[in-house]
């Protein structure tokens, strides 16, 4: 009887550790990216170190003058990240702010739309442009762009499809206004115009 009392509690002390060690090495892992660089602040929408909405134009161009990759002027900025990386951004409506940053990959070197569910969660709307193979998917302050397969009829969404582009906004949120689209339904539903 005591023979089998220690072997439970080892076997539960085994069990307990294990746990303690998965939980560990979880809160070790880094989140996901959606690109190199895309997030050097503490927040969703930065990119480059710069937030639509929170960081002035000023310093926006001051931040990327004279950088090689990098071509400032008036109304736009626009940076070569790397080969498949285009990073362009937008003064708001007043010329004070960023208001836009969009990221433009190459068309196979683009994240997955997997990774951005997993780092932002189910989007709010799923809009599919008349062309049949370009949806976009609508969060508070993100939009992204996804190419599908052009020779289907309906829309099948799956984690490995790439993104195309993504647009991070500070004037509009597509949440709340009123458009014509899908609600997210997950991978497995189909989308029909």
């Amino acid at each position: 009887m005591i023979r089998l009392l220690v072997l439970v509690c080892t076997f539960c002390v085994i069990v307990i550790l294990l746990c303690v060690v998965a939980l560990m090495w979880g809160r070790a892992q880094s989140n996901p990216r959606l690109f190199p660089s895309s997030n050097q602040c503490e927040v969703d929408e930065c990119i480059l170190g710069v937030v639509p909405g929170s960081t002035s134009w000023p310093d926006a161009t001051d931040r990327f003058a004279g950088l090689q990759n990098a071509m400032v002027v008036d109304n736009s900025i626009s940076i070569q990240l790397d080969p498949h990386i285009q990073i362009y951004f937008q003064p708001s409506i007043d010329q004070t702010g960023v208001g836009l940053a969009t990221v433009y990959f190459d068309q196979k070197s683009g994240p997955l739309l997997g990774t951005l569910i997993s780092v932002y969660g189910g989007p709010c709307a799923v809009i599919i442009n008349p062309s049949k193979h370009f949806v976009t998917v609508r969060y508070r302050y993100l939009i992204a762009s996804v190419m599908t397969d052009p020779n289907r009829t309906d829309i099948l969404l799956s984690p490995r499809l790439k993104i195309s582009g993504l647009s991070f906004h500070s004037a509009i949120d597509p949440c709340i206004t009123k458009f014509q689209g899908w609600v997210w339904h997950g991978f497995t539903s189909r989308y029909t115009e």
